[in-house]
C-alpha cells in the first residue's frame, strides 16, 4: 500500500542521512523495522506475561536454584511488571544507537550525491 512504500522510502532516507547505503542502507532499515513490527505483535501480550502477575516471575517459576541458575536467581527480583512503552522505548534507542554508532561516516545520500 501507498503508506508502507512510503514508511519504507521515509526509513531508508534516514539510513542514508546516516550514512548508510546499498544493502547496508537496508539492512539497518529493515533492523529497526522489524523490531517495530515485532514489538508491536507481541505488545498485548505482556499483560500475560507471567512476571505481570501480583508475585511477578518469582511466584510464576517459583524457587529457582541459585547453584544451577546463579545469574538468574540474582536478578529474579528484578523480573517485575512490564511497562511495555518503557521497554520499547528502551530497546529502540539501543538499536538507534548501535545503528548510529555502526554507520559509516556521513555523507549524502545517493539520491542527493547525483543531483
Amino acid at each position: 500500500s501507498g503508506a508502507v512504500l512510503q514508511a519504507v522510502e521515509s526509513g531508508l532516507l534516514l539510513m542514508e542521512e546516516i550514512g548508510y547505503r546499498g544493502d547496508d542502507a537496508v539492512m539497518a532499515f529493515r533492523s529497526l523495522f522489524w523490531h517495530t513490527v515485532g514489538f508491536t505483535l507481541v505488545h498485548h501480550n505482556f499483560e500475560a506475561f507471567p512476571a505481570d502477575g501480583p508475585g511477578g516471575l518469582r511466584e510464576a517459576v517459583g524457587a529457582v536454584d541459585t547453584d544451577t541458575h546463579p545469574t538468574f536467581a540474582r536478578h529474579l527480583p528484578s523480573f517485575t511488571t512490564v511497562d511495555g512503552d518503557e521497554l520499547f522505548f528502551h530497546t529502540t534507542r539501543l538499536i538507534v544507537a548501535g545503528l548510529l554508532g555502526d554507520a559509516p561516516a556521513t555523507s549524502a545520500p545517493e539520491s542527493q550525491e547525483q543531483q
